[in-house]
């Protein structure tokens, strides 16, 4: 009975249904690190019976991890711009207020809920150098009560969105 009610606590049961959000705040919490990142994959396709081939896969590796270096300087360059973080933030608080039906709010000390959001990793993702780029997130989402701590709700998010020029930010920076 003991190890029934250990197991039952560490259940990863979602208790929306239990809280009423109507009529109460919701705050958003986001912990990111500091700097989007360049993720890029290294290969290098090394033959010896075949030198030219070892020689051409080294060479365009090289090439590659200097583009994506130059990226890395431009993603870090369009970051300083825009704080990306208070931006996910912002937009995750519309929305999911909307979706509850609760009141955002800035202050998170005093919100009923507060929903923590913790990006373990963001950036481009560059698998070679011919192909696309992909905008990619992973991170885990906790719902909160606000008076007690207790995780309400939890979800883990891996988003990809492929990146397309944009203009964005006070002074308008371009981003590709």
């Amino acid at each position: 009975l003991l190890s029934i009610k250990l197991l039952s606590a560490c259940s990863n049961k979602q208790r929306l249904g239990e809280y009423e959000f109507r009529q109460r705040t919701l705050a958003v919490a986001t912990i990111a690190p500091p700097h989007p990142d360049v993720f890029s994959s290294l290969y290098l396709d090394i033959d010896a019976s075949e030198p030219v081939r070892t020689v051409l896969s080294v060479g365009s590796g090289i090439a590659r991890n200097v583009a994506v270096e130059g990226a890395r300087a431009r993603v870090d360059s369009a970051a300083r711009a825009v704080d990306i973080s208070e931006r996910m933030g912002a937009r995750i608080l519309d929305r999911a207020s909307r979706h509850l039906r609760a009141t955002p709010t800035t202050d998170n000390r005093n919100a009923d809920y507060e929903i923590e959001v913790r990006i373990t990793r963001y950036g481009l993702t560059a698998s070679s150098w011919t192909s696309q780029a992909y905008f990619t997130i992973d991170a885990d989402l906790w719902l909160l009560d606000g008076a007690t701590g207790r995780r309400i709700w939890k979800s883990a998010v891996h988003a990809t969105d492929q990146v397309s020029p944009v203009v964005f930010g006070p002074d308008a920076h371009a981003v590709g």
